[in-house]
């Protein structure tokens, strides 16, 4: 039986709370990851962020801009929205990691079998789950492509 420790990515890469979203958005895009492990200055994880956290946050930056721009929401492109989602999105990009990260973390332990793997996923909705050593440090990280494989290669 497959466990986390047979699958997982190792070394992980991660960010630190007190990057900024610019830095972990340009990781992400140029190792093509979807979320990193946020740590803090001694290495411990204290949360996650994925481009669904990014993507979110600047929904909701978009909306604050719209509305106050108008005074009601029109169905129809206005070139304001794109100079203030552009605006929204600027600002985001400032922002520290930690304004935006998920601080509960769905992690597994070395030895979690493959299957409870796939289980919290889909339990908690998540794409990617830490992995901790014995001692809770950060040992490697299983993604759903990591699980995939993992069943292609049986």
């Amino acid at each position: 039986m497959k466990r986390a420790k047979d699958i997982m990515t190792s070394p992980v890469v991660t960010v630190r709370a007190d990057q900024t979203v610019r830095e972990a958005a340009r990781i992400m895009a140029d190792k093509h990851f979807s979320g990193l492990p946020v740590v803090d200055e001694e290495g411990n994880l204290v949360g996650i962020v994925t481009e669904a956290d990014l993507l979110e946050r600047s929904q909701r930056l978009s909306v604050y801009a719209v509305r106050k721009t108008w005074s009601w929401v029109s169905p129809y492109f206005d070139l304001n929205d794109l100079v203030s989602f552009r605006q929204g999105l600027d600002h985001l990009a400032g922002l520290k990691i930690s304004d935006v990260m998920s601080r509960k973390v769905v992690t597994v332990e070395e030895d979690t079998p493959l299957e409870e793997i796939a289980s919290l996923m889909v339990k908690h909705n998540v794409n990617r789950v830490p992995v901790l050593d014995k001692q809770g440090n950060l040992a490697g990280i299983v993604t759903r492509a990591d699980i995939v494989k993992a069943v292609a290669n049986g």
